[in-house]
């Protein structure tokens, strides 16, 4: 009874625990947007103050900016202009990257909160449709904006296609010269055109990535446990298989690691391994730590461990 108990109230205390997460996580999601619109409204208003701008026209620079898109059919005059730009730019960019990065990861939980239930798997139809529907959207994004551009601004065809893609890629040359009122239009479909363009490529490449998880999982699946497949992964040829040469093979076939990271590690691993017994032990490491290495840096000795962890990548300081 006493166990029930004391196993009640520890899981209380864990969901307790979840609980302010979830709302934190849920009140940043909700402040993402607020934080953008707020940060454009008061770059607005900072550049009619500074380069006396219309309001309209100043949204439209600071859009411009945000986007990365740069027309340079507005740019600032006034040295305290130049400077709010450079502080803009810098800011801007990364608190937009974070905040449209909340709003993304808060709507792909929402949706996961909604899917839940049995997982299903993912299939090389379903990720050559998301790829499709992707490629889709940003099609229909450009056609709408080189539609407008054809109608209100009398661009051909290729020139409204042209102008939309180099709006929606956020490369923006600027050589095409639009209507006062396109400007209008301009503000609300850069901020949207970038970010589905963005959204697509990123779509593709990941795309991209699960279709070949899905090709090595089913290689291996087709294959099944055989005599061959435990002769490719017994790497020291016992003729059993740890879990060590278990975890390496899986590894590598999943695409976590590559088999030039394992080999550096067990580098490290046989430096320490004084004695070759194939546990590391203190008395290894001491000895291996009075070690030199033959290699130098700025005139001083390098460490065969520092050398390695250095290749590796690994944030540990060897002496």
């Amino acid at each position: 009874m006493v166990n029930q108990t004391e196993s009640s109230l520890l899981q209380k205390g864990k969901e307790e625990e979840k609980k302010p997460q979830v709302e934190a996580k849920d009140w940043i999601g909700l402040l993402a947007i607020p934080i953008v619109i707020g940060f454009l409204a008061l770059g607005t208003f900072m550049f009619v103050e500074l380069e006396g701008f219309g309001i309209r026209d100043s949204l439209y620079f600071c859009v411009t900016m945000l986007t990365t898109v740069g027309y340079g059919d507005f740019s600032p005059e006034t040295s305290p202009g130049k400077v709010a730009a450079i502080a803009f730019i810098l800011i801007g960019l990364s608190l937009t990257t974070t905040c449209i990065g909340i709003i993304f990861s808060r709507a792909a939980d929402l949706a996961a909160r909604k899917d839940a239930g049995p997982v299903a798997l993912p299939t090389v139809k379903g990720e050559f449709m998301k790829m499709v529907r992707a490629l889709l959207l940003i099609l229909l994004v450009n056609t709408a904006g080189a539609s407008w551009a054809h109608f209100h601004d009398g661009f051909d065809w290729l020139d409204g296609f042209y102008w939309a893609f180099i709006t929606s890629t956020s490369v923006g040359f600027g050589d095409l010269e639009t209507s006062d009122a396109t400007r209008n239009f301009q503000i609300g479909f850069m901020i949207l055109a970038v970010i589905i363009v963005a959204n697509g490529f990123g779509t593709l490449v990941e795309v991209i990535g699960i279709v070949g998880k899905i090709h090595r999982i089913e290689k291996f699946c087709s294959r099944g446990v055989t005599a061959d497949l435990i002769a490719e992964i017994d790497e020291d040829k016992s003729g059993d298989v740890d879990k060590f040469e278990f975890l390496t093979y899986m590894l590598v076939n999943m695409g976590k690691i590559e088999m030039e990271d394992v080999e550096q590690v067990m580098e490290l691993f046989k430096h320490y391994d004084i004695d070759n017994s194939g546990y590391l032990t203190i008395d290894d490491v001491v000895l291996a730590n009075k070690e030199g290495d033959d290699s130098l840096d700025d005139g001083k000795p390098v460490s065969k461990a520092k050398e390695l962890a250095w290749k590796l990548g690994l944030p540990v300081k060897f002496t």
